[in-house]
């Protein structure tokens, strides 16, 4: 822990203290703590567990429902960011927890629709987590439902690409498309908050489905592929070399992306870990390199935090294939 993150440890009970008092309906997604902790601006190293501790600790300290079921949201909020592999029916139950006090805030109102399509969304996020991709389609669904009636219209906009990708999720799991990829093309250009890139995923699913390399959106996302700002423009740079049928270099990339993200431990790092295999054993299967393909099954087979179910799947499915033949 940096000396920043040690200071703050330091002073979670006045933390604890200030947000027992902020008012109702304070926003915490852009707050100090979500800067530092979620974020790690300002020279803090990211620590979504210590997040979660200070929102569960504050969540129980107050009595007011609208702000404990704010308080019990942004504990989730860091549970589901946690690295390595959490307890999945304890971060469950902090989920349940948050919906129990939702229904508890009195009345109706767009405050409490808000809080409850909230809820929705990260429910679907920690559900993704765990690869229960129809559950969490299901969860994003409702979340898209519920903050559009509160008129948050750009946020339920980032549910309903949400629950699209949840079922190209789904899809890749089992190996079969029927018409998820489409789905997803078309709610690619609605606006949304929280910054979620429905062209990554449309490329990341169009290439572990394998499908054809003629589809006119995929040639459109060159934006998206090998962007040098971008954490994982390796593996998107191999996604369009092996496209391109420049398989030495597609493999030169893939194996920098496997190396950025074997220990990575973001959101998505998993993702990305399993899909850089899975350009890998593409590359050995042109190559008939049977004895790569099976290392690389081996490795797919490791797990370091949650995420990327759907892409190991994949993986494992094309070792399979292989070697079967």
């Amino acid at each position: 822990m940096n000396k920043k993150n040690l200071e703050l440890g330091q002073t979670i009970g006045k933390i604890g203290d200030d947000l027992v008092s902020l008012p109702e309906g304070t926003e915490m997604a852009g707050g100090p703590l979500d800067q530092a902790l979620i974020k790690g601006h300002d020279g803090y190293t990211p620590d979504p567990a210590m997040y979660m501790a200070i929102f569960d600790k504050a969540a129980a300290r107050v009595t007011n429902p609208e702000r404990q079921a704010t308080y019990l949201l942004e504990a989730l909020n860091g549970a589901r960011r946690r690295p390595g592999l959490w307890n999945t029916l304890e971060t469950e139950g902090m989920l349940l927890a948050a919906k129990k006090a939702i229904q508890a805030i009195g009345g109706g109102g767009s405050r409490k629709t808000r809080l409850e399509g909230l809820s929705y969304y990260h429910g679907g996020l920690l559900y993704r987590m765990v690869g229960e991709y129809l559950k969490a389609g299901a969860e994003q669904i409702c979340a898209g439902a519920a903050l559009a009636q509160a008129g948050r219209f750009q946020e339920a906009n980032t549910s309903i690409i949400a629950a699209k990708v949840e079922l190209l999720n789904w899809a890749i799991q089992r190996g079969v498309d029927r018409g998820e990829l489409s789905a997803l093309h078309e709610a690619c250009s609605l606006q949304n908050t929280w910054g979620l890139n429905p062209s990554k995923h449309y490329v990341l699913g169009h290439f572990l489905l394998r499908s054809p390399i003629g589809d006119p959106y995929f040639q459109q996302m060159g934006p998206v592929l090998g962007a040098p700002a971008d954490h994982d423009s390796s593996l998107f740079a191999g996604i369009r070399a092996w496209r391109a049928g420049e398989a030495d270099v597609a493999h030169e990339f893939f194996l920098k992306a496997l190396r950025e993200h074997r220990d990575a431990s973001g959101s998505n790092a998993m993702d990305l870990f399993y899909t850089s295999i899975f350009g890998l054993m593409l590359v050995a299967q042109d190559r008939d390199d049977l004895v790569s393909v099976d290392v690389l099954r081996e490795d797919a087979k490791t797990r370091h935090h949650h995420g990327g179910y759907a892409a190991q799947a994949a993986c494992l499915r094309l070792a399979e294939e292989i070697l079967r033949k």
